[in-house]
């Protein structure tokens, strides 16, 4: 036993420490968020009546994450009985969680789920934690609409054309992210119903939008430039750059290129012969493929053998 003695807090110490830290707290953020999440996160660790200054931090840098999140990504309303379902807080640890590491992820799942079951006296399970690799996999058809709703709600014309062209032409033509920077509008063939993209560069080709994904190519037709550059035309410098700063990054829900032009490249793999799609995606070498076998139908068999050929 140890012969010094134990640390006490007094309880009405600690308590008025508590609600001194909630009641000061400001979120870092854009002005235009920073009242409303930050009303709605007070107001939500005030009730979830955190045991301890460390508890209650916690909490309001978590919740002030995840009210932004649901407020300014998801397109949802600060309703603290909707927000906090395990569903809602899945999508946003996959969503603000891509690049955190494991048990940061599970941490504000719990964190999340605790205030929610304090707060609406519920009893749910912290939502299970995807690995990383799963934040890669194709997207699903059930998906798109949330995606399609993300585009439309983007606040500002320019980058509202920038997430349709992510979502047209890298989930419907599987193109990557360099390509879709390199696009112009002369590289858009319209005939009819059909949408084809000439895709120039180290890997030409000329490929057709997909259906499901014909609104946001055509909303980048109808609303961006008619001549050159499809988007920041006029931004020559770090072209790459200006894709991360249109608010992926500030957005977290908003859907990944890569992980649209994976969703792509299954579908290809799941219709057509493996060469054919190597040509449509742009890939050299079948090994590229191997990480999407996983996420093909049943019924598709694709072995990739050691000399590199596909059987």
């Amino acid at each position: 036993m140890s012969d010094f003695p134990a640390h006490t807090t007094s309880p009405t110490r600690s308590a008025t420490s508590v609600a001194g830290i909630i009641a000061r707290y400001r979120p870092r953020m854009e002005p235009a968020y920073e009242q409303i999440v930050g009303d709605f996160t007070r107001n939500v660790v005030l009730d979830s009546a955190p045991t301890s200054p460390d508890i209650a931090r916690d909490r309001l840098a978590t919740v002030a994450q995840f009210a932004r999140w649901c407020w300014q990504s998801a397109a949802l309303e600060l309703d603290r009985r909707l927000l906090f379902q395990p569903s809602v807080i899945g999508r946003f640890i996959q969503a603000e969680g891509r690049n955190w590491k494991a048990p940061r992820r599970r941490r504000a799942a719990r964190t999340l789920t605790t205030v929610g079951n304090h707060i609406n006296a519920t009893k749910y399970r912290p939502p299970a934690v995807p690995h990383a690799e799963a934040l890669a996999a194709p997207y699903a058809a059930s998906e798109r609409p949330w995606m399609f709703s993300w585009a439309a709600t983007i606040p500002r014309e320019g980058r509202r054309l920038v997430g349709h062209a992510l979502l047209g032409f890298c989930g419907g033509a599987g193109l990557t992210t360099r390509e879709l920077l390199a696009l112009t509008r002369e590289d858009l063939q319209v005939d009819g119903d059909r949408v084809s993209v000439n895709i120039r560069g180290e890997h030409p080709r000329t490929v057709s939008v997909e259906p499901e994904w014909l609104g946001p190519a055509r909303y980048v037709l109808e609303r961006g430039p008619q001549t050159g550059l499809l988007l920041y035309p006029n931004w020559i410098h770090n072209r790459r750059g200006m894709l991360a700063a249109i608010g992926w990054r500030s957005a977290g829900d908003a859907p990944r290129a890569h992980r649209l032009r994976n969703t792509w490249i299954v579908t290809q793999l799941n219709r057509y012969p493996v060469p054919v799609v190597m040509h449509l995606a742009g890939i050299d070498s079948i090994h590229a493929l191997a990480r999407h076998l996983p996420y093909l139908d049943q019924a598709t068999a694709v072995d990739v053998s050691a000399d590199g050929t596909a059987r």
